[in-house]
């Protein structure tokens, strides 16, 4: 009689749990809460204007669509010291939630290697979003200056000019550690006052060239026979334009080599956008998830392309991996890049 009572009162017992499990709200999902209707801070290294500020707007367009909850975004401008300001900001003051994030140069990331007293973090400890282009370093030759070859470099001395501090390093430092004979005529307002002493035959080249600046302002320059890529520098040789030789093939020993890659190294991850160390790691991977869905979304593509903007994704795995790597360069190899680098920017 007992078990018969049992059996006879469970089932609409477990009828009952059922309904009432029916009728709960599915579980929330913590990150679309957190970011539901939330306002979001991009801390934008440099001054309106220019190819960063570019980037940063177009990227900040498209991702709140890929982000859970669709945030909104807020560009904040705060230049200074090459990104520098902004990136100490970001590494010390922006709140840790995933909220504030920002886009800097990538060569202040590694300053901290260089003993640069003004980086106040360590590269490696950001939470990496990922980068919206990749790119190496250039030197280039007008097509009616008489240097064909990187080979032409190491024997006669080639005029180049310069405007900016990074403009004139990039020979220098190609001088010091390789042997080759850059004269580097400083003093030039601006990339384009660099461009028209060139046109003019005041220059016969420069350096500091990143391939897709080219594309975006004078595509036409690459097959037209105006411009000539001499060599490149940068963590790995690329192929973007076919046979442009690579300088670190040039070293006399893999000491050199090694030098060169440090110093040279960070337009592999040319522009990238990172986050204060300690988000939570779900925020982190949904806003890591959304970054690499927007660089690969049609209507953004779309729109670099009209904009000139040259897009390759870079994960913020692929950054962590690189940073990683440089970073645990042989403390012999940092030190000697180290008084080079700062002997030369002095």
């Amino acid at each position: 009689m007992g078990y018969a009572y049992c059996r006879l009162f469970r089932a609409p017992l477990l009828l009952g749990l059922l309904l009432t499990a029916l009728a709960l709200p599915a579980a929330a999902d913590p990150v679309t809460d957190f970011y539901k209707d939330r306002q979001l801070n991009l801390v934008l290294g440099f001054s309106p204007g220019g190819g960063f500020d570019a980037y940063a707007r177009l990227v900040t367009r498209t991702m709140p669509k890929y982000i859970p909850g669709e945030p909104r975004f807020i560009t904040r401008n705060m230049p200074g010291a090459g990104s520098m300001i902004a990136a100490n900001h970001v590494y010390n003051v922006s709140p840790k939630d995933g909220s504030e994030f920002g886009l800097f140069s990538a060569d202040v990331i590694i300053a901290p290697l260089f003993g640069m007293a003004t980086a106040k973090f360590d590269g490696r400890k950001f939470t990496w979003i990922g980068s919206a282009s990749s790119d190496a370093i250039y030197c280039v030759a007008m097509g009616a200056a008489p240097f064909h070859s990187v080979d032409d470099t190491f024997k006669n001395e080639m005029l180049m000019g310069a405007a900016g501090i990074e403009m004139a390093n990039v020979p220098a430092l190609l001088n010091n550690i390789l042997g080759t004979k850059f004269k580097v005529i400083k003093g030039y307002a601006g990339t384009a006052a660099v461009k028209l002493a060139a046109q003019r035959g005041e220059v016969q080249g420069w350096c500091n060239v990143g391939l897709e600046s080219v594309r975006g302002a004078n595509p036409e320059w690459l097959t037209d026979g105006t411009l000539r890529l001499l060599g490149q520098v940068g963590y790995e040789k690329r192929d973007d334009v076919p046979n442009v030789p690579y300088f670190p093939d040039y070293a006399k020993n893999d000491a050199d080599r090694q030098v060169l890659k440090i110093i040279f190294g960070y337009p592999y991850m040319a522009r990238p956008f990172g986050g204060p160390p300690g988000i939570p790691a779900d925020r982190a991977a949904a806003l890591r998830k959304a970054f690499d869905s927007t660089l690969k979304d049609k209507a953004f593509l779309e729109e670099a392309e009209k904009s000139r903007l040259e897009v390759r994704l870079i994960t913020g795995a692929e950054i962590d991996k690189f940073l990683s790597d440089i970073y645990r360069s042989p403390k012999p190899i940092v030190d000697r890049a180290t008084v080079i680098h700062n002997e030369i920017v002095k």
